[in-house]
């Protein structure tokens, strides 16, 4: 057996250290600090200036949900939870938003479309592989693709990992 479950060479106070040996704990330091590490999965509960017994109330226009990730993390996915009145079909879109007043961006292929014939329902994209910049923040823009009627958000929970 070898590092780390066991040591690689026992030494006496009088003996050179070897060079594979040096090697190999300089490696598994780096191992630590570098690579894809994760996926995570962070949940955010959601609550609006209309709140309904199960979340926010959405009754015209868009939710957006802001997502706490750290710089050079990835975003791997995302999942909204939601209940709609069996009428609309919700849309979820990730949004790359840069300073106020600027357009936002929806990176690549991140739009994700409810089933408008459900009432509880969660929206998935996966797949991503969205970096996280620095001056940027990311969340879900959640609003109808189609329909006018009410929906109500409950969570949304956020899929990442650290590179």
């Amino acid at each position: 057996m070898t590092l780390p479950l066991s040591r690689n060479t026992t030494y006496s106070t009088s003996s050179p250290v070897k060079s594979n040996d040096l090697n190999d704990m300089q490696d598994r330091i780096i191992a630590q600090h570098a690579g894809v590490r994760g996926p995570y999965t962070v949940s955010f509960a959601v609550v609006g200036p209309s709140t309904g017994s199960n979340g926010a109330l959405v009754t015209g226009g868009a939710w957006l949900v802001p997502f706490v990730a750290e710089v050079g993390s990835r975003i791997l996915g995302y999942r909204v939870k939601l209940i709609d009145a069996a009428t609309n079909t919700i849309r979820a879109n990730l949004w790359k938003i840069p300073d106020p007043g600027v357009t936002p961006e929806i990176p690549g292929t991140t739009t994700g479309l409810s089933n408008s014939s459900a009432t509880s329902q969660t929206i998935s994209l996966t797949g991503l592989t969205v970096p996280v910049v620095s001056g940027f923040w990311y969340g879900a823009m959640i609003d109808r693709a189609t329909g006018t009627g009410n929906f109500t958000v409950q969570a949304v929970e956020v899929d990442f990992d650290r590179v």
